[in-house]
């Protein structure tokens, strides 16, 4: 696993691209693995930001949260993650991925950070919507949160 960290880690310094479909693919990795999750961000920080990717790395912030260690770092990333993610769905409220993403970490996240207020028109709008959905990594994904 180390190995395929530095693989990714060399990739990321060369410059090369990521296509939104690197950055579905690792989602379910990114929370259990700390490597694959900054490899993420490290990317989601190289480019400008479509909404899409606005919300891949408000995601990928809030998963952040989770490995880090200071109690101050996981609440400021979960806050930075929060923040993007709903820009990303107030900016672009059709888009099924992100609605799908802000409603993973909705669901995942602990209710005293109160960050559940679109969990239930994004889980009916994910439902209504997920035929959609073509990459295959995200419909596993799908399959995972349970939708």
């Amino acid at each position: 696993m180390k190995i395929l960290s530095m693989i990714s880690i060399l990739i990321c310094s060369l410059g090369l691209v990521f296509s939104t479909e690197n950055y579905s693919s690792n989602l379910i990795k990114a929370a259990s693995d700390k490597d694959v999750c900054s490899i993420m961000l490290q990317q989601l920080e190289k480019t400008n930001k479509t909404n899409l990717e606005m919300a891949y790395a408000g995601y990928y912030h809030c998963i952040w949260a989770k490995h880090a260690f200071n109690p101050m770092a996981k609440l400021s990333s979960f806050k930075k993650g929060r923040k993007l993610l709903d820009e990303a769905a107030e900016k672009e409220p059709k888009a099924v991925e992100i609605r799908l993403l802000r409603y993973a970490i909705q669901y995942n996240s602990p209710s005293f950070l109160g960050y559940k207020s679109s969990l239930t028109k994004d889980l009916e709008y994910v439902k209504q919507h997920k035929t959609n959905i073509k990459d295959k990594s995200l419909r596993i994904f799908l399959e995972k949160q349970g939708i």
